[in-house]
């Protein structure tokens, strides 16, 4: 994650394998680009079964402390 601004900032191209939603912002970071989905786009994909088809009221959504851990688990909580 750490080196998305020194990237920018040397002008060159990045490529992210990842879901960070803040890694992908085109004013800060205008040479990054994403190939895999979206937290949402995953995220959706695991939330929508639980809650439409289980009829689940309630579902845990468990992270660890790191940057993409509590990240992740905002986004998938949101």
């Amino acid at each position: 994650m750490a080196t998305t601004a020194i990237m920018a900032r040397a002008n060159m191209p990045n490529i992210h394998p990842c879901v960070v939603h803040t890694l992908i912002d085109m004013r800060r970071y205008p040479n990054a680009s994403r190939i895999a989905p979206l937290n949402t786009q995953w995220d959706n994909a695991v939330r929508n079964p639980c809650l439409q088809r289980i009829n689940a009221r309630k579902v845990a959504v468990i992270g660890d402390t790191t940057g993409y851990g509590v990240s992740a688990t905002n986004a998938s909580a949101g």
